[in-house]
């Protein structure tokens, strides 16, 4: 004797009436698994069971972000780096500047100026960089390396202050401090501007 399906599974039913019998079977069972959360135990184990395939299915994804973060992240800090040394190096010609003009008598100038005239702290002349730092030092307001730091830290401010000014001018030509060929540029472009001027 042969086994059949019912007629409803052998012929399948029309579209629309095996949506709707699927679509309130779900119905049903999400208002059954809310009320009395029989499935959270099935949840939990096919979540556990599918992660694995989840991990696989996501790595080529996962890998391209690692790989594409790390290679940013390298282009970050190789910039951050430049970046770093370049204000070091900033730094150290303001520190070395200050220090040539301690050594060539900054102290002494300031010194003899104050004995000379009759100057104070708010006259312009003492509100210059490196002077204003060596009036407090002289007054005893603050110690000598003090005195150096403030000194510096005003050098660098004074310099970004310049370098706002200088980046209005477009046509602006810049020349790096100490390059080997600042001379011969800057010579080249004086004369060339002075033939200019002299022609028109």
């Amino acid at each position: 004797m042969e086994h059949s399906p019912p007629p409803f599974f052998k012929r399948g039913p029309a579209p629309l009436v095996r949506l709707f019998f699927f679509a309130s079977l779900s119905l049903a069972l999400l208002v059954i698994d809310a009320r009395f959360r029989y499935a959270e135990g099935l949840r939990s184990w096919l979540a556990l069971a599918a992660y694995p395939i989840q991990r696989v299915a996501t790595a080529p994804i996962d890998m391209l972000g690692a790989v594409g973060s790390f290679f940013s992240t390298q282009a970050q800090l190789v910039e951050e780096n430049a970046r770093l040394r370049s204000k070091a190096m900033a730094y150290s010609h303001d520190a070395q500047r200050f220090e040539a003009m301690l050594k060539l008598g900054l102290i002494d100038e300031v010194k003899a100026l104050r004995k000379k005239y009759r100057l104070n702290a708010a006259l312009p002349s003492m509100r210059a960089v490196g002077y204003r730092q060596v009036w407090e030092y002289l007054e005893g307001s603050i110690d000598r390396d003090t005195m150096r730091e403030k000194a510096i830290a005003a050098t660098r401010q004074l310099a970004k202050h310049q370098l706002t000014w200088l980046r209005s001018f477009p046509d602006l030509v810049r020349l790096d401090a100490g390059g080997a060929q600042d001379a011969s540029v800057a010579l080249h472009l004086l004369l060339d501007e002075g033939g200019q001027l002299a022609r028109g």
